[in-house]
């Protein structure tokens, strides 16, 4: 399992390259699957700057990447659209596809920004799901069980 937070907390004075290859090696694999899936998105200029010096979209793009680069069986994002432009968030749409086959629990305030990159959507308020399997589902092409 691996997760995103909401606010991906780094070393500020590692590279993005040294993080990818910590991240990497700590798992054992994966490094360059994520040094591959950072530099699409942002480019290869932003691989040996500095945590600190990375805008908070890119650090947000280098935590994507370092969690999904071993195609871990869950993930878990918290907020993972926050600070992502249009760009990224197309690229996010498109990471979220890719893990389809797997379990991705996504935890957001805003999910019009995802668009249909959910297969399901639980409405949790005050720590209770309000709406359990209602929502859209992708599959269906129509909202879940129990609607009209």
């Amino acid at each position: 399992m691996d997760r995103l937070a909401e606010g991906p907390e780094f070393f500020p004075y590692l590279t993005a390259r040294e993080l990818l290859e910590t991240a990497g090696s700590v798992r054992g694999a994966g490094t360059q699957r994520g040094i591959e899936r950072f530099v699409g998105w942002v480019g290869e200029g932003a691989l040996d700057r500095t945590l600190a010096t990375l805008s908070a979209g890119q650090r947000r793009k280098l935590a994507l990447a370092a969690a999904s680069a071993v195609d871990p069986p869950v993930l878990l994002l918290d907020e993972p659209s926050n600070t992502l432009d249009l760009a990224a968030l197309d690229d996010l749409r498109a990471l979220l596809e890719q893990a389809r086959e797997r379990c991705v629990v996504v935890a957001t305030h805003n999910l019009e920004r995802l668009g249909l990159a959910l297969d399901r959507t639980l409405i949790v308020r005050d720590g209770r799901v309000e709406t359990p399997a209602l929502g859209v589902t992708r599959s269906a092409g129509r909202r879940g069980p129990g609607s009209s």
